[in-house]
Order: C-alpha cells, then structure tokens, then sequence
C-alpha cells in the first residue's frame, strides 16, 4: 500500500507501530498536540530532514465526523487515500474478518447485496466508541464515490486519491504520489499491505458477478470525481 511508498522516503517519518492504527481523531476530544504526540516517531531527530509527518489510519474514510476534526486541528495537511478494486476490496475485508473470528456467515450470506440492505451489515458493533470501526461492512466501504465526496469537498487539491493495483505495478504512479506530496520524487519501494488477509478461503465466481454487478452503478460517478478511467477488470500495464 501507500504505507511503504511513503515509509521509505527519507523525508517522510510515519507513525509506528502500523498495527494497531493510531485512529487519533475517531476521538472527538483529540487535537494536535495528542496526534503529534501518538504519530511522531521516536527518531524524528532535529536535522530538518523530515518534511512531513505522517498517519495510517483507514478507518477516517468511512466516518466524515473526522474530516472537521482533521480540518481545525492539521492546517496543512495532506490527505492521501488509497483505493482498490471494490470485489475485491470487499473479499479481502470478509477473508480478515472471518480470520479474526468476526465473521461466521459465508461469503454467499456475507456478501450479498440481498442480505445487507443498502450493503451496510446489521451487526452489534457500536459505532458510537472512540475508535471503534464496524468490521463486517464489506459492501459500503467499496462505494468509494460516496465516501470520498465530503473528504473532496472539504480538502480539494490536498486530497491524493491513489488506486491501489497502480501502486503495487507502476512506478510512475508512486512517484506522481510523492511529487503531489512535495517531496523528491526517489525511487519507492513496491508497497505491501498491512492489512492483508492472511486466509485464502476460496470465493465462488458467483458471489464475485453479484459483487460487480452491485458496485457497476458506483462506478460511473467514482470515475467522474476522480476525472479519470480506472483500471478494475484489466490488467495494470507495468513500467
């Protein structure tokens, strides 16, 4: 992911440990001084090498309350978010979901659009607690369009929008990433994903038409925010 293109360049220090995210503004108490305090790094040091400072935490895209919080408190930030293949995005979500024993329902139940209304999971999370992110959300989060609307209303040109498959097979886009952050564009390592799930569990091809027939409405409006095609169904031509 954008994690490693960004952990790499020597004038980017990112908050550690990657797991668990720092989350700091899910609280609606935090302010600066406990984001610099819980996202600086210990080895900072004082020879101006660092030109940002930088935080992890995915779960900011699904809760707009956070956009204000980030807006009052971080005058300069830039906001960089990495999207995927929504089918696959949404796999991926219910195969960690499942390993971590948050899931018992089959992909076929999981991940149909008919057993989630509005594809958003009835389940017991409690969405209201500092922190707390709802796990079996598979669906909604892969509705990208919406979820990045306020985030571009608020940020505009601070806002980075990266897909993930250009990333992980194009140079050219870890570079054009770094450039925007206003950084030397060095070569980047190829990211790899924190998050990733490590149980293969087979999904049928069945549930992967339905998923992509449920998101090809999303795509349409996705594509217009962004103002460029995206890649989702054909291979991302290396460079």
């Amino acid at each position: 992911m954008a994690r490693t293109v960004l952990d790499s360049h020597p004038e980017i220090n990112l908050a550690r440990p990657y797991r668990p995210e720092p989350k700091v503004f899910l609280d609606p108490n935090a302010g600066a001084a406990d984001w610099w305090r819980r996202c600086s790094p210990q080895d900072t040091g004082d020879d101006g090498s660092a030109t940002w400072v930088a935080e992890k935490s995915t779960s900011y895209l699904e809760r707009p309350e956070v956009i204000g919080r980030i807006w009052t408190e971080l005058s300069d930030v830039e906001v960089v978010a990495v999207i995927r293949d929504p089918v696959e995005r949404a796999i991926s979500n219910w195969r960690f979901s499942t390993f971590n024993g948050l899931e018992d329902r089959p992909a076929e139940v999981a991940l149909d659009p008919e057993h989630t209304p509005n594809g958003d999971a009835v389940t017991n999370d409690d969405g209201n607690s500092p922190g707390n992110v709802q796990p079996r959300r598979y669906l909604q989060r892969g509705r990208y369009s919406e979820l990045l609307l306020p985030w571009s209303d608020r940020f505009g040109d601070r806002l980075h929008v990266v897909v993930l498959e250009e990333l992980l097979h194009r140079e050219t886009a870890r570079t054009t990433l770094l450039r925007e952050l206003g950084v030397a564009p060095t070569a980047a390592h190829p990211p790899g994903s924190v998050n990733a799930s490590t149980d293969r569990v087979p999904v049928s091809q069945g549930v992967r038409d339905r998923l992509a027939e449920y998101y090809r409405p999303h795509r349409r409006p996705l594509e217009e925010l962004l103002n460029r095609a995206l890649p989702w169904g054909d291979p991302v031509p290396r460079d």
